[in-house]
C-alpha cells in the first residue's frame, strides 16, 4: 500500500558517465608508402570517467481524500575522469621500425598535428530537480495505471581541460 501523508526516501547511486563525444586525441599507426605516410588503425580516445557515488532524495505528500501525490526529487552526481597518452619512444641505438605509432590532435580543421604527449581531465557536476503530481489508479489486482505530470530543472557544468606537448 502507498503511504498516506508526508513521506521521505533516499537512494545512494553508483554512476559512471560516458563521454565518447568529446575526443581528446586520435592515435594510430603510420606506415611509409610511396614517399608518404599511410595512417591506419585509428582510434579516437576520450577521457575515461571514474565510477562515483551520487544520491537521490525525494519527499512529498499524499492527499488522503483524493489519493493524489505531490512530490519533489533531487538527484546529484559529480564525476571525474582523466586520460594520459604518450607516443612511443624508440631506442636510438636500434634500427628504426618500418612503422610509427602516433598521437594526433582532434579539432585541427583538417590539419595533421602530431604530438608527443596528451593529458586530459574532465569534471561533470549534475543536479536534477523533478516536481511531480501523480495519481495511481488500480485497474486490476496486479496492474496499476499511473497518471502524472511534472517538470524538470537541470543544472549541468561540464569542464574539459586538455594539454598537448611536443607537436610537430
Amino acid at each position: 500500500s502507498e503511504p498516506i501523508g508526508f513521506f521521505f526516501e533516499g537512494s545512494a547511486l553508483y554512476l559512471k558517465s560516458y563521454t565518447e563525444g568529446l575526443p581528446v586525441v586520435v592515435s594510430g599507426t603510420a606506415v611509409p608508402s610511396g614517399g608518404s605516410l599511410v595512417r591506419s588503425n585509428l582510434s579516437i580516445d576520450s577521457v575515461d570517467m571514474d565510477s562515483r557515488f551520487g544520491f537521490r532524495v525525494q519527499g512529498g505528500y499524499t492527499i488522503p481524500q483524493v489519493d493524489w501525490t505531490v512530490s519533489a526529487e533531487w538527484l546529484r552526481y559529480n564525476g571525474n575522469g582523466s586520460l594520459f597518452k604518450a607516443a612511443p619512444r624508440f631506442d636510438p641505438l636500434l634500427p628504426p621500425p618500418d612503422y610509427t605509432d602516433f598521437l594526433m590532435m582532434p579539432w585541427t580543421g583538417g590539419a595533421i598535428l602530431e604530438v608527443n604527449e596528451t593529458a586530459g581531465r574532465q569534471r561533470i557536476y549534475l543536479n536534477l530537480y523533478d516536481f511531480l503530481l501523480e495519481k495511481k489508479i488500480p485497474a486490476t489486482k496486479h496492474f496499476t495505471v499511473l497518471l502524472g505530470a511534472g517538470g524538470r530543472l537541470a543544472h549541468l557544468n561540464q569542464y574539459l581541460h586538455t594539454s598537448y606537448t611536443g607537436s610537430h
